[in-house]
């Protein structure tokens, strides 16, 4: 199909073509996927007749994996001189095989295959049956990072791409950092005042992440018009989502409290 031909392989980054699951986006929606069917379906019918299993440890070492990699994501970005104050002016696309620029698409690709672990989140909240955190807001901002983050390595992997990125992995040292240390029950207490903060740090960053956006749009830096219709609404989608989430669980929640 000649279509099929023009968007993932005429359009994508030459480099990454042969790269695990960067031929085509089925792949990446294959894991989507099972993972919509495992959390909503599969699991919670596993889950219903038996008791929540004891994941302390196994989250414990999975939220100190996920700090040492957002924190590995921002040195690695920043010894190739990638940093926030390069995406101050537009990163045009280089499509040369450079040492440096593999280097930088490789990173990036590994944070796509770093959102496929962080789908696991909810694994665990079906397992120690959770379900009502596995909501509309945590399903759909996992799935759509995760093809979001495939299509900027797959088409702006060494570009504009790498300002989200950085942000996220910032953010996510903190949050990894709160539900690391919250597993302490000795620290559970004086942990419990910062966790609205959690949220409003998120949609910070989405607030970043528009503007530098809208930047880009302006000064017209490499961004394919397809990528750019697709990111902005989805990130404008996730920020209300969490605002709602917000407003729910922490304002609304405190002026009830105090009547």
């Amino acid at each position: 199909m000649d279509w099929w031909h023009y968007l993932f392989v005429e359009s994508g980054d030459p480099r990454v073509y042969s790269w695990p699951l960067m031929q085509s986006p089925l792949g990446i929606f294959a894991i989507i996927s099972v993972y919509l069917c495992v959390v909503l379906k599969w699991g919670p019918d596993f889950m219903r007749n038996r008791r929540p299993f004891d994941l302390k440890i196994v989250i414990a070492a999975y939220n100190f994996s996920m700090i040492v990699m957002c924190s590995w994501v921002i040195y690695a970005y920043q010894q190739e001189g990638i940093h926030f104050g390069t995406f101050m002016s537009c990163v045009e696309m280089d499509f040369s095989d450079s040492p440096t620029l593999m280097r930088v698409l490789s990173i990036t690709w590994w944070v796509m295959m770093a959102k496929v672990i962080e789908l696991v989140d909810t694994v665990f909240f079906v397992l120690r049956k959770k379900q009502k955190q596995v909501s509309v807001l945590h399903v759909y901002h996992h799935a759509s990072t995760l093809f979001l983050c495939w299509l900027g390595a797959k088409y702006v992997g060494v570009g504009v791409a790498i300002f989200s990125i950085l942000v996220n992995s910032f953010v996510h040292v903190l949050m990894y950092s709160y539900y690391f240390l919250s597993i302490f029950r000795s620290l559970q207490h004086r942990l419990r005042p910062i966790k609205p903060y959690i949220t409003v740090i998120q949609m910070v960053q989405f607030t970043m992440i528009l503007v530098h956006i809208g930047v880009t749009a302006y000064f017209h830096c490499t961004l394919p018009t397809a990528i750019l219709a697709m990111y902005f609404p989805n990130v404008v989608v996730i920020f209300y989502m969490f605002y709602n989430f917000y407003q729910h669980s922490y304002v609304r929640n405190s002026n009830k409290g105090k009547k």
